[in-house]
């Protein structure tokens, strides 16, 4: 994700400043936290096998995360507000689910 938001505009990232990167990457622990602390609890007591829970985080949730980052720089590249809203969904899903996927771990 860094060297894709730092790569320049014509070659498809998002030419942010490693400001900018920093400031996204800091708002991954409070996203996984909310991820455990909120989105966890009420996924186990609808999907309460582990192995299903770790599934559906990974079809759902990972892939999509992965996913999506291109989309960001399609619509949004040149203007880092819009660009910054863009990610932060994106992120977001990527952050929670590999957090999500860990924690069923073990």
């Amino acid at each position: 994700y860094p060297l894709w938001a730092i790569t320049s505009t014509a070659e498809g990232g998002l030419a942010w400043s490693p400001a900018q990167v920093g400031f996204t990457q800091m708002l991954g622990g409070p996203m996984l936290l909310l991820g455990n602390l909120v989105l966890l609890p009420a996924l186990r007591r609808r999907i309460p096998s582990s192995l299903a829970l770790q599934r559906f985080a990974i079809c759902a949730m990972a892939i999509p995360g992965f996913a999506l980052f291109p989309l960001a720089a399609a619509c949004c590249a040149g203007d880092d507000g819009a660009a910054t809203l863009a990610v932060l969904p994106v992120f977001f899903l990527r952050i929670t689910s590999v957090g999500l996927i860990f924690t069923l771990s073990f």
